[in-house]
């Protein structure tokens, strides 16, 4: 089969049950080794905790600590761009319940910051 006829939704209701039985008695470091010796590009799907500690993501800069201005310290991903002329910035990493509201109301609903107000005194909103 070429690689326009395996990539077809109808081929990977085939192929999907035939790697999971494949799979279904293996590690992911014995599937790897399998992948590997025939010259498969493979990569084991890592845990949380596997990629929390994964020097590539550390070197990388790819995870790390941030001090969110919300939340404090925090360990997150980190932004995967590495552009010598444009370094990465990450402003927050999650922004309080309702934060943008306000912006939202305004530009969907094309309400003034002052309906706005009235809205939320009278627990509309």
């Amino acid at each position: 089969a070429t690689h326009d006829d395996r990539v077809e939704a109808k081929a990977q209701e085939e192929i999907y049950p035939a790697i999971e039985d494949f799979l279904k008695d293996k590690n992911k470091e014995e599937a790897a080794r399998i992948f590997t010796g025939a010259g498969l590009v493979n990569q084991p799907l890592l845990t949380v905790r596997e990629a929390a500690n994964c020097d590539h993501f550390l070197e990388r800069g790819s995870l790390g600590w941030y001090d969110d201005p919300y939340y404090g310290d925090v360990f997150t991903q980190k932004t995967m761009y590495k552009m010598s002329e444009s370094p990465p910035r990450l402003k927050h990493v999650h922004r309080p319940v309702g934060s943008d509201n306000e912006e939202i109301y305004q530009r969907v609903s094309g309400l003034s910051a002052d309906q706005i107000r009235e809205l939320e005194a009278k627990e509309i909103i």
